[in-house]
This record gives C-alpha cells, sequence and structure tokens, in this order.
C-alpha cells in the first residue's frame, strides 16, 4: 500500500480569471502558466474555467505538500495523460522538483463549471522495487 503524503484541495471563483482577461494581462497568465498550460485553455471559446481550474490544481499541490512552496508555482504545471487524464510534471528541471517528482506521485482531479473551478491533489510515495 502507498503511503500518502498529502493531499490538498482549492476552490475558485472562474470571474477570478475572467476579470483579468488575457489579452490584456499576458504577464500575469504568464507568472503562473507554462506556455503548454496557456495554449492548451486558449484554445477554447471561453479559457477561464480552464485557467481557474489549472490555478486550483497548483495551490492544490502546494497545500499537498510541505516542500512545494507557492514560489514553485510555475515549475510544474498541468497536462494531459494520452488517456485525457490530468496530471501534474515538473515544467522545470529545479534540483528539489526533480527529486520530488523522483520519488512521489501525484493525483489529480479537476474540474469546473461556468462559475466555479475545483481541483484535488493525493500525493503518494512511490514504490521501490
Amino acid at each position: 500500500m502507498k503511503h500518502v503524503v498529502g493531499i490538498g484541495t482549492d476552490l475558485e471563483p472562474v470571474d477570478s480569471f475572467r476579470k483579468k482577461p488575457f489579452e490584456k494581462n499576458p504577464r500575469f497568465y504568464a507568472r503562473i502558466f507554462s506556455p503548454g498550460e496557456i495554449k492548451y485553455c486558449l484554445k477554447f471559446k471561453d479559457p477561464y474555467p480552464r485557467f481557474a481550474a489549472r490555478f486550483c490544481a497548483k495551490e492544490a499541490m502546494v497545500k499537498a505538500v510541505d516542500e512545494i512552496r507557492k514560489s514553485y508555482i510555475t515549475e510544474f504545471e498541468v497536462e494531459k495523460t494520452p488517456s485525457g487524464r490530468p496530471t501534474i510534471v515538473a515544467r522545470k528541471k529545479s534540483r528539489s522538483l526533480a527529486s520530488f517528482f523522483l520519488n512521489y506521485c501525484c493525483k489529480l482531479s479537476i474540474s469546473h463549471t461556468d462559475h466555479m473551478a475545483l481541483a484535488f491533489v493525493v500525493v503518494t510515495e512511490k514504490h521501490r522495487t
């Protein structure tokens, strides 16, 4: 059985992102999201529920693991696996995050409506064989 290291959740109103349109605030988005996350969200007619959901995932990750500080929020990102399931991966090869992702597995669930976004993260130790 895998040992649970931490859990985290976050809930955000989508309007907090709608009030900062990407076209007028690209630097704001670049401080929070990776180029891949921005590209993914902007391909939708209404990108803001997806921006809010990814922000929730980042906040939930920070809450789940003491070692992950807010300063690392741009060093990991939400990606989709080939099956379409969201996952959290290291974006930059910082020593602490590289080590973290070698030793721990992050399970992510995200959801959104037009008004609210939610994410839940469970971090477990990886099995060593």
